[in-house]
């Protein structure tokens, strides 16, 4: 934590001249509106007790009557939200019509006219640059100082909205994915309706529509994945009276998949298990809720178990590395031909070698739950639930680099009184990872949110981006927009979102023109790609969803040759011009 005055003059500059009147110790905020409610609170308790002695009766009465009033409006903790600046700025009053301190004071006196006149042409400007002669005039009246209404006066974080897509559903919405064979959203959750249409727990999003997938599933259900020859879920299924692990959806209907000899098992999650084979899947056996198996199907039907944890794997992922399992486990048995083969002992993560039978675990902490792998570069990031404990507490966010793990937000960013988890990451290729989950921010400088941030890998800056009621679950990107979806229903505590929406981190005051990206084409292709939007001879590299390097060079006239021989599936293409890179998904 910071101490409580610099988190003062944040909000107020004017503490620089009642230091005395604030506490010494250091402090974290659960959220922004908290450390605005202190703010107040301290102002408060000052202007209560320090009265001028020239004010008349009437004057000591008001100014005591509007004080007890703001002091309601402080612990309420609904504050105007600064939606058109890239910096804190004061609202007298913002969009949604809340008013600012000053502004609720003035209209609880029945100073109505005057609010209006001032968002009318000061709306977002100090106190000390609003030019309107009736705010000294109301000053006098209430028992108040211009300079003691201009301590009172706070100033607002910088915060971006999420769109609502459609109508949403009537649930949360737990995974997402971008299906890039026919260039649609996929997402599954908790759901009966999407778009007002009935629908079972999977739908779509296709060409600014939402539409159920199939019909749905019924059950629960935990991720989706596109594989190349349909869309799978993985959860506990439920058809015919049967759980099921996993359910594929081949655009015709719907096939429900168990693993022989575990019938009423449930799944976690699933993915790609390489060449030759169709998925992998982490499984509870029925019955046996503190253990998971790990299972691959064959393109030949042929089913194999993997290894066998003691507790649960909440993600898969590939790296360079090797094969990523994260979740909340550990031990780790290896089998081979059914075969207990090697036995790890791990802290939530161990990797599987590329073209190898090779697993390892690796030294450093973690969160206590895993939840979220992203890739950057040569690193690895993970994120998940982090608690304090009496020996010391366990990263939120950490990296696998140089072959070790570093903490890269720890425990102690945050009260140590709320909940902590980082449940979704995602790379934007300009050095800035987004997570979303379950925690605050207040930041000294930058934008407030409320489960969803962005993290500046460069300069360490944690900033947030929006403000959602409950949780988020997932983030993705389709069609270079950022996707969040979750346990929410609205944002800003106002606008309602229906847990999937767009993230709009546009600013309208201030903000940059838009960087044209380079269009990729054909997609999918077959033999050659032509690009526009970037130089003719930018450089290339065109890697796997292993990671794995596959061809590398510069374009020629804008184009990649040579690629008929490649294998169909699903490839990732980076770009460098100047500097910058850009990256695309790509199907062939």
């Amino acid at each position: 934590g910071a101490s409580c005055l610099s988190h003062m003059k944040v909000v107020n500059s004017f503490w620089e001249d009642h230091a005395d009147h604030c506490p010494s110790n250091t402090v974290i905020f659960a959220s922004e509106s908290a450390r605005i409610a202190l703010h107040l609170q301290l102002v408060i308790q000052t202007l209560r007790t320090e009265i001028p002695t020239y004010l008349n009766q009437k004057q000591r009465s008001q100014r005591l009557e509007l004080l007890k009033a703001l002091q309601a409006y402080a612990d309420q903790q609904v504050f105007p939200v600064n939606s058109y600046h890239n910096e804190r700025r004061p609202y007298f009053v913002d969009i949604y019509n809340t008013h600012c301190a000053v502004g609720y004071m003035m209209a609880e006196s029945g100073s109505d006219d005057l609010v209006e006149k001032i968002r009318a042409n000061y709306n977002y400007d100090y106190l000390a640059n609003i030019d309107v002669p009736e705010v000294i005039d109301w000053a006098q009246e209430s028992g108040f100082t211009l300079e003691e209404l201009a301590w009172i006066q706070p100033t607002y974080a910088p915060t971006s909205t999420i769109d609502t897509i459609g109508n949403g559903t009537d649930g949360p919405v737990k995974k997402m994915e971008v299906d890039n064979w026919d260039g649609r959203l996929l997402f599954a959750g908790d759901f009966s309706i999407v778009d007002f249409q009935t629908c079972a727990n999977v739908g779509v999003y296709k060409d600014g529509q939402l539409s159920c997938l199939g019909g749905g599933v019924n059950g629960q259900l935990n991720d989706i994945v596109r594989l190349q020859d349909a869309v799978y879920v993985f959860g506990a299924l439920e058809y015919n009276g049967q759980i099921y692990p996993v359910a594929k959806y081949d655009e015709i209907s719907w096939t429900y998949i168990g693993v022989p000899g575990r019938e009423g098992a449930s799944a976690t999650t699933g993915h790609y298990a390489g060449s030759g084979n169709v998925f992998q899947v982490a499984i509870h056996p029925d019955n046996q809720p503190n253990m998971q198996e790990l299972w691959t199907l064959s393109n030949g039907g042929v089913w194999e178990q993997n290894a066998e944890v003691d507790g649960e794997i909440c993600v898969i992922e590939s790296s360079g590395f090797g094969r990523v399992y994260a979740g909340k486990f550990q031990t780790v048995q290896v089998l081979n031909s059914g075969i207990v083969d090697t036995i790890l002992s791990v802290n939530n993560l161990v990797f599987k070698e590329n073209y190898s039978d090779t697993w390892f675990g690796v030294e450093g902490e973690i969160s206590d739950t895993v939840k979220s792998i992203q890739a950057v570069g040569s690193a690895l990031y993970f994120g998940g639930t982090c608690t304090f404990e009496a020996g010391g507490s366990s990263p939120c966010l950490s990296r696998y680099l140089n072959l070790s793990l570093q903490t890269v937000i720890p425990r102690t960013w945050f009260d140590e009184s709320i909940r902590i988890s980082m449940n979704s990451l995602l790379f934007d290729y300009n050095q800035n990872l987004y997570i979303g989950g379950e925690f605050p921010i207040q930041p000294m400088m930058g934008t407030q949110g409320t489960n969803l941030a962005k993290f500046d890998l460069i300069n360490n800056v944690f900033e947030g981006l929006a403000t959602t009621d409950h949780q988020v679950s997932s983030l993705l990107m389709f069609n270079g927009k950022i996707y969040v979806s979750g346990e929410f229903e609205t944002n800003l505590y106002t606008d309602t979102v229906h847990y999937i929406g767009r993230l709009d981190n546009v600013l309208k005051v201030n903000n940059m023109p838009e960087i044209p990206k380079p269009i990729v084409f054909p997609n999918p292709f077959i033999d050659l790609l032509q690009v526009e939007g970037i130089a003719l001879n930018a450089g290339y590299s065109l890697t796997d969803v292993q990671g794995r390097e596959i061809q590398k060079g510069n374009l020629v006239n804008g184009k990649i040759n040579g690629l008929e021989d490649l294998p169909k599936g699903m490839y990732n293409l980076l770009l460098s011009a100047n500097g910058e890179w850009t990256a695309c998904k790509l199907v062939k």
